[in-house]
């Protein structure tokens, strides 16, 4: 048989193993003893329980065809979706969606004791709840408290099929305001840092020169007083130019013109939370008289390897370590981690015309502390 990465293996037609490969289903006859061609282009497949029919998809839709068989053009067997309507009984689907969640842990959590949770009595606690479920919201909630009775971790509930209405991007500037006399004042500016160039600061990008104090007194022409509310003025704007009138001063009279573009919240959430960091790292430099290092890793994966990295290594003067964990989204970079905390000093060097260093070379060897809450998905320990 070729060389290739195999899956969906499938031995439902009599003496026949049939596999995808690439775009091609293919099967082996282990009569015949040859390998054959099904379909070309295609994304996947499923055989009848019975081992009669093939349904498999392609590009162009779908279509049914006869198990085992090369199929004899791309229009074989298609199928006509268009005009297929479901009639949905919310209801009973939420209540069979409750039970098999309950039977699909009671079989298949890891533990049978269901780590000390009286399994049956749960069903019987919060299936009462079921008749006051009015959105598919209301069921994930009720699930998620059901699971959590069990107190374990990486055992998720997810939204389902929920109701959507179309998405409107409102941008916002990454700043705090308050309400003084009668217009928007700029309380609080959240910045680059400096040295971070894939944020985006809208307000505090140079040449703009503007300054927490300031007021935004208009937008894009629109006078903004305080019996507005400023975020109606930012719809559709992420990314794109929007005028804005600056002043020092409570006044469209003086007021100077500024061209920015607006962010997305996302991204104004990775603003605030670098300043929030900072903000707890200077905090514990200054109360420990610069003598104990922060580091706040976001969870254990790439973006918390990168937090860890930047922020420990930059802080070897340190004669402790103090480390947050809270709100950590988990991952698998722990073992890294723990194997840098826990080296030990071995020796220290002395050099008459420079500084002294260590073996080994990185590393914090005082006291270490860590810092977690409810939220946190993997502490490092």
């Amino acid at each position: 048989m070729p060389v290739g990465t195999y899956w969906n293996l499938n031995g439902l037609v009599p003496n026949q193993l049939t596999y995808q490969r690439g775009g091609t289903i293919g099967a082996y006859d282990f009569k015949d003893l040859e390998n054959k061609t099904l379909v070309e282009n295609a994304r996947s497949f499923v055989i009848s329980a019975d081992g009669k029919k093939m349904l498999y998809q392609t590009a162009n839709g779908y279509n049914i065809v006869n198990a085992g068989q090369k199929v004899a053009s791309p229009t074989a067997g298609a199928i006509k979706l268009d005009g297929i309507q479901q009639l949905v009984d919310p209801v009973a689907e939420w209540k069979q969606v409750f039970n098999e969640v309950w039977a699909m842990q009671k079989d298949y959590f890891y533990v049978e004791n269901m780590h000390g949770a009286d399994w049956k009595a749960m069903k019987t606690k919060y299936e009462k709840f079921l008749p006051f479920v009015n959105h598919r919201s209301d069921l994930g909630y009720l699930l998620n408290e059901m699971m959590g009775e069990m107190v374990v971790g990486h055992n998720y509930i997810y939204p389902g099929d929920q109701p959507s209405t179309p998405s409107v991007s409102v941008g916002v500037l990454g700043a705090d305001y308050t309400i003084k006399n009668g217009y928007y004042q700029i309380a609080k500016l959240f910045t680059r840092l400096e040295w971070n160039p894939s944020f985006k600061a809208p307000l505090a990008e140079p040449g703009l020169n503007i300054k927490e104090g300031d007021y935004i007194v208009a937008v894009n022409g629109i006078e903004l007083t305080e019996d507005k509310d400023i975020y109606s003025l930012f719809d559709n704007t992420v990314g794109k130019q929007v005028a804005l009138k600056i002043n020092s001063k409570p006044s469209l009279v003086g007021a100077r013109e500024v061209i920015v573009k607006p962010i997305s919240f996302t991204d104004e959430m990775s603003l605030r939370s670098m300043e929030w960091v900072e903000r707890n790292r200077k905090k514990v430099d200054q109360l420990s008289n610069g003598q104990i290092a922060y580091v706040y890793m976001p969870n254990t994966g790439p973006e918390g390897y990168t937090y860890f990295n930047r922020y420990y290594f930059s802080q070897m003067d340190k004669k402790a370590l103090l480390m947050d964990e809270r709100n950590n989204g988990g991952g698998w970079v722990a073992d890294y981690v723990i194997d840098l905390l826990s080296r030990e000093l071995i020796s220290g060097w002395g050099i008459r015309d420079g500084k002294g260093f260590t073996t080994p070379g990185n590393g914090i060897y005082g006291p270490k502390a860590m810092i977690i809450n409810e939220n946190a998905g993997l502490e490092v320990i």
